[in-house]
């Protein structure tokens, strides 16, 4: 029985994984500029992808996705162009459910003020992308905007999936 989560180091992206039902399990930090991850998603026991985001130029930050094609001895940043979000806004990508080797959804949320309207209220903003390559492409996709978090996400299928979250 195998399964995979994942960490932040001050390091980068830590993934822990048992293949016997959680009796051990091993660590490994996965290099590049990955500052940690949040989410993981396994479509099979050795393809998985891990989200989190990573270190950009000028202290900036950007969502990445790696993936791994044999359990985590090898991992390749397999993002191109996963949209991005403001991260001083307390913003990213916060789950991730891959169906298959292929289809993954992100969805993720950012705060925002209307001062003209609603002094000191934030404004709770949802976006979700989708990838149908694998991570080499991705492009966003409607998500109802009152929906704050999500907090978790699960696709069953590559066309039908289940987030919650708070609603604002």
């Amino acid at each position: 029985t195998a399964c995979d989560a994942v960490a932040s180091d001050q390091g980068g992206g830590t993934v822990i994984t048992t293949s016997d039902g959680g009796t051990t399990w091993q660590t490994s930090l996965v290099e590049g500029t990955v500052e940690g991850f949040n989410a993981i998603s396994c479509p099979s026991a050795l393809d998985c992808f891990a989200l989190g985001l990573a270190q950009g130029s000028y202290g900036t930050s950007f969502p990445v996705v790696y993936s791994t094609t044999d359990g985590w001895k090898t991992s390749t940043a397999a993002t191109s162009d996963l949209p991005s979000f403001d991260p001083s806004l307390g913003a990213n990508f916060a789950v991730l459910s891959c169906p298959s080797v292929s289809v993954c959804y992100a969805l993720g949320s950012t705060e925002t003020y209307n001062n003209y309207n609603y002094p000191n209220q934030p404004i709770i903003e949802s976006s979700g992308a989708v990838t149908t390559n694998g991570g080499q492409t991705w492009r966003p996709f409607f998500f109802p905007a009152n929906l704050q978090g999500p907090l978790s996400l699960s696709c069953i299928s590559v066309s039908s999936c289940v987030a919650v979250g708070s609603n604002v």
